[in-house]
């Protein structure tokens, strides 16, 4: 094996790698917006009550 090919092969790695956790960032913060967004509407509902 040479050296360009573990770089190849490293550059591939680190790609998929960086999707993948991007992927979790959005996921979790698409979650907090949806937690975020049920307290919004919780809190509207609480003032709907007065």
């Amino acid at each position: 094996m040479n050296f360009k090919y573990i770089k190849v092969v490293l550059k591939r790695l680190s790609q998929k790698t960086l999707l993948k956790s991007a992927k979790n960032v959005l996921k979790s913060s698409l979650k907090a917006q949806k937690y975020r967004a049920v307290r919004v509407m919780k809190d509207v509902s609480d003032f709907d009550v007065f």
